[in-house]
């Protein structure tokens, strides 16, 4: 049986009284690229994180979603939604018809997001795109300003918002006294000084409670990782 303990809600770089009010005037530009030195990340409020498309900056002439066919997706792993499952949806969303496989040049699996977003620096000349987690995007913000500057972020491509990995129980048989010490401990470490100076190193601002119907919106998702994973083997299989 599944327990869900608690999930982190992480720390925005740009507050919202309302979410609302974090919708942006439209811009002319149809991919609203802005360099990633300046971008502002906002996960949301509950326990939600999205993707950034991210490209090099020497791609400043990339103005349609057109375009994007022309470019090589890196991707961390073909069974990650931050990486993988976001594009599935995005690429849906605009041909139903079309795979991740189909609708991109090519699609290189990078291992990482990290790795992906050294590929890209380290090859400018390339036409390389890829998913990046807010996550793992803020983090590489703060601790490399001197290379985040060197990407851009597609803003207008949305990416998500999905629900964040929970920390679980997954047997039942663990002690029911020891899992409520365990979710008072993490719903409650944010009250603590230590405890909030442990978490801020990982940016996290606090966990929250949720229940399992949380990850319902993550369904539609993870069938088109499945669909788009059948779709690559046999592609795979037919080049063989």
């Amino acid at each position: 049986m599944l327990d869900i303990l608690a999930i982190p809600v992480f720390v925005n770089d740009v507050i919202y009284d309302d979410e609302e009010e974090g919708e942006e005037e439209e811009e002319e530009e149809e991919l609203g690229v802005i360099n990633g030195k300046e971008m502002k990340v906002y996960h949301g409020k509950n326990g939600e994180y999205s993707s950034f498309m991210v490209v090099h900056k020497s791609k400043t002439n990339l103005k349609s979603i057109e375009e994007l066919k022309e470019y090589t997706l890196l991707y961390n792993d073909s069974f990650s939604l931050s990486g993988y499952g976001v594009v599935a949806v995005f690429v849906d969303s605009l041909e139903p018809m079309h795979t991740i496989n189909s609708f991109f040049k090519k699609t290189i699996c990078s291992g990482g997001h990290l790795h992906s977003i050294r590929h890209i620096l380290d090859n400018p000349d390339e036409l390389y795109c890829s998913a990046i987690d807010s996550k793992v995007f803020q983090i590489f913000q703060k601790e490399h300003p001197e290379l985040i500057e060197d990407l851009l972020v597609l803003k207008k491509i949305k990416l998500g918002p999905n629900p964040l990995q929970p920390f679980v129980i997954t047997s039942s048989k663990f002690n029911s006294n020891v899992k409520n010490v365990l979710r008072n401990a993490l719903l409650n470490v944010h009250r603590e000084p230590e405890g909030k100076k442990i978490i801020s190193k990982l940016s996290i601002h606090k966990f929250i409670q949720v229940d399992l119907s949380f990850y319902d919106s993550i369904n539609y998702p993870l069938n088109l990782i499945i669909k788009n994973n059948q779709c690559k083997s046999s592609d795979d299989n037919n080049s063989n």
